[in-house]
């Protein structure tokens, strides 16, 4: 094999590619699957030696092409075309595994680098499942809702506050709403999803989230903010927890408990 060369990998297996973000001149694209094809990670790169063989080699690889000029792909170990290199959008790798965040401000450990991300409007709706509110307003509201409506509900509180309550569906209380996505346990504001459409289980991985963690993508004046809410503080909605946790939360910052 010689000049130019594509690699095609699962789309669950994409966050490997980051064994391979500081080679250089290489670029991935994302295709989404069809009701003939299954999805797709791409990997594209310029020049072929012995030491990228070594090193595409170790990824999971569904497919091994030459790529000719006008996009027809080869296979490794054929003389004829099978097919062209998808028309996608394509992103250099060291770019789309750039992750760049605020620090952290809610409970948790500030995220590792790593995708440039920006927020932009969804395309499809889905309900919010994530409420950031005052603790006082959760308080309230707790005390006084019936035990139905706190069951599908668990909460966090943070020292200067805020609540962040999870589930569905949500209270009718003033406060951000955000649509959590399960696979990256990464919420953004409902009607924005992030860009580019990186994987889940990718931003996952970058962000260093465990199963239960949340993390709160909003914009910022900086561009792009991510607060960090570990799963050891989310508690189960119940009259009690909210009363107690909010009265400690307010005794340890110093302020009134109704306030």
């Amino acid at each position: 094999m010689s000049t130019a060369w594509a690699a095609r990998l699962k789309l669950e297996d994409v966050a490997s590619l980051g064994t391979v973000r500081l080679e250089p001149a290489l670029s991935v694209a994302l295709v989404k699957a069809t009701e003939t094809a299954a999805g797709a990670a791409w990997l594209r790169g310029t020049e072929w030696s012995k030491e990228v063989e070594a090193t595409i080699r170790r990824l999971p690889l569904t497919g091994l092409y030459q790529l000719l000029d006008d996009g027809q792909l080869i296979a490794t170990g054929s003389r004829v075309p099978s097919g062209y290199i998808p028309k996608a959008q394509w992103m250099a790798l060291s770019a789309w595994l750039k992750l760049t965040v605020q620090p952290a401000l809610m409970a948790g450990n500030e995220p590792q680098p790593g995708v440039a991300l920006r927020l932009v409007a969804a395309v499809d709706f889905q309900d919010a499942n994530v409420l950031v509110t005052s603790g006082a307003v959760w308080r309230d509201y707790a005390i006084a809702a019936p035990a139905i409506r706190l069951r599908p509900l668990s909460f966090a509180l943070h020292q200067d506050g805020r609540c962040v309550l999870l589930g569905h569906p949500l209270p009718p209380l003033p406060g951000d709403r955000f649509v959590l996505n399960e696979a990256a346990r990464v919420a953004v504001p409902a009607g924005f999803a992030w860009s580019p459409a990186v994987p889940g289980v990718v931003l996952k991985q970058r962000l260093r989230l465990h199963d239960h963690d949340l993390a709160l993508m909003t914009k910022s004046e900086a561009g792009l903010s991510i607060e960090l809410v570990r799963a050891e503080s989310f508690v189960r909605a119940t009259r009690s927890a909210a009363r107690d946790s909010v009265s400690a939360s307010a005794s340890a910052s110093g302020e009134p408990a109704d306030a």
